[in-house]
């Protein structure tokens, strides 16, 4: 099975802050363009389904004039096995950020960008008991 999704965003400034009339027409900051997602998922025997999916944005304008520049945008690809261990018992292990994608969410202080990375590649395992 596969799927996918697509969110395309625009957002400009009509009506400037009094202080800063020259923001007229400038994108909204912190907007990306494009917001996506998809993956595939194979159920390989009635107990066991495996995942392979993807989530992005493109790049956004960190503050209201537009001048520094536009950060943010990335992709990351993860995959995932769930074994249905009992009819009760889950078992998840996810490969999260296989590319090692080094992105994260990034700001303007008024000074400079500050950043807050996302995880690199990284192994998670869950166990979900039903009782």
């Amino acid at each position: 099975q596969a799927w996918t999704g697509l969110s395309l965003q625009r957002a400009r400034i009509t009506t400037p802050a009094p202080s800063a009339p020259d923001t007229a027409g400038k994108e909204l900051d912190h907007v990306p363009h494009a917001l996506y997602n998809g993956g595939l998922d194979w159920q390989a025997r009635p107990d066991l389904k495996l995942s392979l999916s993807y989530q992005g944005q493109t790049r956004y304008y960190l503050e209201r004039s537009n001048s520094t520049g536009r950060w943010g945008g990335a992709t990351t690809v993860n995959l995932a096995l769930d074994w249905q261990m009992q009819p009760d018992v889950d078992w998840t292990l996810a490969l999260n950020n296989l590319s090692n994608e080094r992105a994260g969410y990034v700001w303007w202080d008024g000074s400079q960008r500050l950043h807050s990375p996302v995880e690199g590649f990284n192994v998670q395992g869950s166990l979900r008991v039903r009782f």
